[in-house]
């Protein structure tokens, strides 16, 4: 539906059904990391990545001045990126060893709980009867739900760490002397035959996201590589600087006018970059 609007030039539209489909993604998403091997996370977080770059070239090509698609846009990046490494450092063990000695039988109940509801959903429905399948599917999801809300009201480090992350909540984690710069590689919408590009979104402590296009991925790539092999050879100062100058032109030169005053800065690479 998002694609079908956005044909049509009604991007409101178009981005309230991206909207959607990216939380009811995120619900999933959630679900799916509870259970199974690191492989099979990757391979399902791998299913999202036709949204993600969807999402962020949805903002850049087709709603560049568009406040809530960059918002849209770096929400997504910041929730995706780097997840599956959140999923496998025994997140509920770093909740264990901060959760009052009480609480931790209703952590365990919790656990058990998501777990058995991730293990329902991904075993499908079989041989079973449709409406009991869904009315089991319903029971769990209440117990999840119920024992998430108890463990958030007694406990503020579980509710930090299990809800969505929100660029307001990230923008507190920055000194005030600082910026984020989130590198992203994201591939055009709608245009399957063009080269994946290169985007970095901004962020300060206050204010909103700032953003930039990069351009096409392979040159700044090849500039990375290039600045790469320099760097070990031997003796090869001259060219270590002059491939280093080649790939600040290309990555950091149209990201400094959007630094303000930061002195230092937050750098999340993706791709080669």
């Amino acid at each position: 539906m998002a694609a079908l609007y956005q044909a049509q030039g009604n991007t409101s539209q178009s981005l309230s059904f991206l909207q959607r489909g990216l939380e009811i993604e995120e619900t999933n998403l959630a679900q799916n990391l509870a259970i199974g091997s690191e492989a099979r996370k990757q391979a399902y977080i791998a299913t999202l990545t036709g949204t993600t770059h969807a999402t962020v070239s949805f903002h850049l090509q087709d709603a560049p001045n568009h406040p809530k698609a960059a918002h849209l846009a770096l929400t997504t990046v910041l929730r995706r990126k780097g997840r599956i490494l959140d999923a496998v450092t025994e997140t509920q063990q770093l909740l264990r060893d901060n959760l009052s000695p009480e609480l931790a039988p209703l952590l365990d109940e919790y656990t058990n709980a998501q777990t058995q509801l991730a293990t329902r959903l991904y075993a499908g429905l079989g041989n079973q009867d449709p409406d009991i399948y869904r009315s089991e599917i319903d029971v769990l999801r209440q117990r999840v739900e119920q024992l998430e809300d108890d463990l958030s009201r007694r406990s503020a480090e579980f509710r930090v760490a299990t809800k969505p992350v929100e660029i307001e909540v990230v923008q507190a984690l920055i000194p005030t002397d600082a910026a984020l710069v989130e590198l992203v590689q994201y591939r055009p919408w709608f245009q399957g035959s063009e080269s994946p590009r290169y985007a970095a979104y901004i962020l300060h402590a206050s204010g909103d996201p700032q953003w930039v296009d990069l351009g096409d991925a392979e040159t700044i790539d090849n500039a990375a590589f290039a600045f790469l092999n320099a760097t070990r050879v031997p003796n090869s100062e001259q060219r270590v600087q002059t491939t280093g100058r080649q790939l600040d032109e290309l990555l950091m030169a149209p990201i400094r006018p959007l630094l303000g005053d930061a002195t230092h800065l937050l750098l999340s690479p993706d791709g080669q970059s």
